[in-house]
This record gives C-alpha cells, structure tokens and sequence, in this order.
C-alpha cells in the first residue's frame, strides 16, 4: 500500500506509470462531503485530514492582538517575530505555501520575506522556536500546536478567517502487492468508522461523518472556514515551482 498526502504528485506518477491497483473500497460511498471531491475514484481515497493555521505564544502576546488572517503576517508589526517551515522538508508547509501561493499568488512570500521569518526545515522547529518565545507567532498544524498546549506550553491556535489550510492524507493500493485481498481489507479500515475516531482522537479530522472532529477551543470544522484545498493531480508542478523560487528568496 501507499499512504501519505500526496502533496508533490505521488499519486499522479503511479497512476500514470500503471502502478496502482484499481480497487473501489466499499467505505468510499460513506465519506463526508468535504473528503469527497478529493477522491480519484477507483484508485485514491482520503483516510484523515489535518489542519494549519496561526498558532502564538500566550506567554508573550494576548489573544486579542494575535493575528486572525493570513494576510495579517505581513503587517511589519510582526517583522522578527514569525517562523515558518521550508516547503521542500515539511508537508504541512508546502500545503500551506501552495494554497497560498494559489490564493495570494507568489507575491504573499516575497511580501512575508520582509518580515525575517525564522525559516527552519519543519514545523517541529517552528513550534520549538514558539514554545521558547524565540518567535510569537508561526504558521503551524493545529494537533501538534493543542498537543503541545496540553502539556504545558504556551501555545494557542487561531484558525484564519481567510482560509485554514486543510491537507489530506490519502491511500492506495499498488499493482506489485503481494498480499493484495489483506491491502483491501487494510484499507476498508483506513476509511472506517473506527480509524476516523483514531484521527479524532489525536486532534486530526475524520473522514468519516459518525466521527465528529473537534477542533482547538471545543468547535467543529464546519465551524471555520476552509481554504480550497490542493489537489493530488495539480500539486505536482505547483509544488516544483513553488519550491525552486521559495529556496531563491528565503535563502539569500
């Protein structure tokens, strides 16, 4: 089996190459609405969503000056205070810079490069960078921001009013598998009931509508507003390009 985003096109060269198996899982029909357009029927399927949006140290800002937009990051006011993860290591930032860069246009980062963002390779390291108060604020997937809150740090989540960025972890089955009834059987599961009360259970979103997924503050994802997200069949180039000119900019 192959599991993971798909952010790069993966799924789009093993289709094209004739490397996957085409299986229909009985579950497909029972996915929720907002996983349904992301499926390539017959071949790829959502299993779990995750969530980045602007995460803050408590410690050293109030809620009510944190920013509530992306486009809120550019403000100089935040110049020296923001981290951001490399697109090329992190999958949760190259889904973030490719919604926008699909939104803003490339413009967003040349703008945000203003700023001196703390540019590491992961937003692990963002999130380090935020719970020392080395930076106040970061672009950063909400589960390990209210993880990290819970034990402690501090940490809160704010979902932009002008899009959270939603990234889709999908699965398929390749032709070579070598137990392929086991590969259907594994990905009923994956699309179960049961695997998307897992996903809730460590803050991801279900794929499934009998799991309702909470989101950092006790609410629902229908309660904030999602940005279009990226799909495994556009993301190939997208995420070349974007690539290759975020390294230009950010590394100078």
């Amino acid at each position: 089996m192959f599991t993971t985003t798909g952010i790069g096109g993966q799924y789009e060269m093993l289709l094209r190459d004739g490397e996957l198996m085409q299986y229909t899982p009985e579950a497909a029909d029972k996915l929720s609405q907002v996983v349904k357009p992301m499926i390539t029927p017959g071949y790829v399927y959502p299993m779990g969503i995750g969530l980045t949006g602007l995460a803050y140290n408590t410690a050293k800002l109030k809620a009510a000056d944190a920013p509530t937009t992306w486009d809120a990051l550019l403000d100089p006011k935040w110049k020296g205070k923001i981290a951001i993860g490399d697109p090329s290591f992190s999958g949760f930032d190259a889904a973030w810079d490719m919604t926008m860069v699909k939104s803003e246009g490339f413009a967003y980062y040349e703008k945000l490069a203003k700023n001196d963002p703390l540019v590491q390779r992961s937003t692990l390291d963002s999130l380090t960078a935020l719970n020392a108060g080395e930076r106040v604020v970061a672009a950063l997937p909400d589960t390990i921001a209210i993880t990290s809150a819970a034990k402690g740090n501090p940490v809160a989540v704010v979902y932009p009013t002008d899009g959270t960025v939603m990234m889709v972890g999908y699965t398929a089955i390749l032709k070579t598998a070598p137990q392929p009834n086991t590969a259907k059987l594994f990905t009923e599961f994956l699309l179960s009931v049961e695997h998307s009360q897992i996903m809730a259970d460590s803050n991801l979103q279900s794929v499934r509508p009998e799991v309702v997924s909470t989101i950092a503050g006790g609410g629902k994802l229908s309660d904030i507003k999602l940005a279009p997200p990226i799909r495994t069949a556009e993301s190939e180039k997208l995420l070349s390009d974007l690539v290759e000119r975020w390294r230009d900019l950010f590394s100078h």
